[in-house]
């Protein structure tokens, strides 16, 4: 049961990550006209700059985290850490 919740907040991290990623998509879309969120996606690939959009995704984490602390969901909590550690080292490496 324990790694089960640990897994979920693993999953729940990602997902906030994605959600963060688009977030910031959708407000660059609106800065810059014409551009769609998939053209801008390509070309924030082609830029070279996927590292920095997968940090600043990953900041939606911290406020997932202290949710899950107040919550008393410390494991979840734990898993949210262990995505945001498996984000750096994407980020490190590409």
């Amino acid at each position: 049961m324990d790694k089960k919740q640990l897994i979920y907040g693993f999953l729940l991290g990602l997902a906030v990550c994605a959600l963060g990623i688009l977030l910031f998509l959708v407000g660059a879309m609106l800065f810059i006209e014409g551009e769609s969120p998939q053209t801008l996606f390509r070309k924030l690939l082609a830029s070279g700059r996927t590292g920095q959009m997968i940090a600043l995704g990953a900041f939606l984490n911290f406020i997932t985290f202290f949710i899950l602390l107040k919550m008393k969901r410390d494991l979840m909590a734990r898993g949210i850490i262990l995505s945001v550690i498996v984000l750096t080292m994407v980020t490190l490496l590409i």
